[in-house]
């Protein structure tokens, strides 16, 4: 049986939980509309009472100069009183405020030390920012191993990046052993959470016929689209390429040209050569420059930056 104080504070304590609810519901739609000053007294009260989520709000605005001027020593302050206590998305802030030196002394071994806390209550932001650490020696030992542990964890959880890295490390060999059905997989995975850059590594790896039973071109020019469209680079070119050759598609001078000239625009050293050979093809056909360049403006676009002499006038 209950006891009627034990009771009475059961319902204080639920009223209070929906008032706490409340408040951060105004607070919110008051960040959403722009009224920092409300948002800021609704959050500053939530925090006062031991919000974590308000002190991190609290934070954010502060370091991003919500409403007013960014504060970054406030900013670390307020993620470190809530790091402090186990919150694992308020360890990651302080981490990457670490790293950048924001607020506080840049230090890869402070932002490893609280992302190995945040790592190890299954946070995957984490875990990938520590694998990250591990690839690169900052902080902790260069260990391609250990960062492709911390990989795979954050990967299994869902994490699209993880889920890319892990997939590049079992394909090129490098902190697993090398394993190409594996590393289509992860691609797959990522790729399906629209990662760009892992929908243009399984479009190649599809187009050569690794990791698969056999190669499948125009399996290979579908991801290629939509990684192309996201302005992946290689996608870009190999989409071109596609194009030109006809390799998984019909084959369209106009649109190889339009996508080799998207990429070299971003100085790729292959689709400038492709586009080289493109337009060879096209004057060798009978076409013209002019006519080119009406059905590709993209062209026009990279002439005037690589070599304007030769456009018309």
């Amino acid at each position: 049986m209950i006891r009627l104080g034990s009771l009475c504070l059961l319902i204080v304590f639920n009223v209070a939980a929906v008032a706490a609810f409340a408040d951060m519901d105004a607070a919110m739609t008051a960040l959403s509309e722009g009224r920092y000053d409300e948002a800021r007294r609704e959050l500053t009260a939530l925090a006062e009472a031991g919000d974590p989520d308000a002190r991190i709000f609290l934070g954010r605005m502060s370091e991003l100069g919500v409403g007013g001027e960014a504060d970054a020593e406030r900013t670390a302050q307020l993620y470190r009183e809530v790091a402090e206590t186990g919150n694992p998305t308020a360890q990651v802030l302080l981490a990457q405020l670490y790293l950048d030196g924001n607020g506080v002394e840049k230090d890869h071994a402070s932002a490893a030390a609280w992302l190995s806390r945040a790592a190890n209550t299954g946070e995957a932001t984490a875990q990938l920012m520590l694998g990250d650490l591990y690839v690169t020696g900052s902080g902790v030992p260069a260990e391609p191993e250990t960062a492709a542990r911390w990989y795979l964890a954050a990967a299994t959880s869902g994490h699209p990046d993880a889920q890319y890295r892990i997939g590049f490390f079992n394909e090129t060999g490098f902190g697993v052993a090398e394993d190409a059905p594996k590393a289509v997989t992860w691609y797959q995975q990522a790729a399906r959470q629209d990662h760009a850059e892992a929908q243009a590594r399984l479009g190649v790896m599809l187009f050569e016929g690794r990791g698969v039973a056999a190669p499948d071109q125009a399996a290979a020019v579908e991801w290629f689209k939509l990684a192309a469209s996201s302005e992946q680079i290689d996608a870009q070119t190999n989409l071109g390429l596609a194009y030109l050759h006809g390799l998984g598609i019909a084959p369209d001078r106009a649109k190889a040209v339009r996508w080799l000239s998207r990429a070299g625009l971003k100085e790729d050293p292959r689709a400038k050569e492709a586009l080289v050979d493109a337009l060879e093809q096209h004057l060798a056909a009978g076409g013209t420059l002019a006519g080119l360049l009406d059905q590709a403006p993209e062209f026009r676009d990279y002439l005037e930056k690589n070599n304007p002499a030769v456009l018309p006038q």
